[in-house]
């Protein structure tokens, strides 16, 4: 298993997609952020497509993936804070955004979702316009004006 600084290779992600290790919830939830623009969204956006009625759904369901992931392959996930694991990070990574946290998927997650073809174009709804606002990234310590 190759990782770039606990991210799975390419091959890793193929692995894990092709054995089942994922539950039903968190194949959709990962079907949905590909299908989503740039790959990405926040929590609340991708809650709404995976039909959940608030954002910790889509939270609990990116973590468990990630988990899940990490699991399989015996691996931590990259990001830690305050001892705690922050799973998402295995299946993405984050942007502070003015919208809030941005997940953009990791590109070997991409890759691996085309190769072995479990892409979903079809899931989930069209998000409206006032659902995708722009947003602005955010540098640690940046001040806003």
């Amino acid at each position: 298993m190759k990782t770039n600084n606990g991210v799975p290779s390419i091959k890793d992600f193929e692995r894990v997609l092709r054995s089942n290790a994922l539950s039903t919830p968190q194949l959709r939830a990962l079907q949905a952020l590909y299908s989503l623009p740039g790959h990405s969204a926040t929590a609340p956006q991708l809650a709404i497509v995976l039909g959940y009625k608030g954002f910790g759904g889509a939270n609990s369901v990116m973590g468990g993936a990630g988990r899940s992931i990490a699991e399989e392959l015996g691996i931590n996930p990259p990001w830690a804070n305050d001892q705690r694991q922050n799973w998402f990070s295995v299946v993405a990574d984050a942007e502070g955004t003015d919208i809030g946290c941005l997940w953009v998927m990791r590109p070997s997650l991409v890759r691996a979702l085309e190769k072995t073809e479990l892409i979903n174009l079809t899931l989930g709804v069209e998000l409206l316009p006032d659902e995708i606002p722009g947003y602005t990234k955010h540098e640690e310590g940046s001040r806003l004006r």
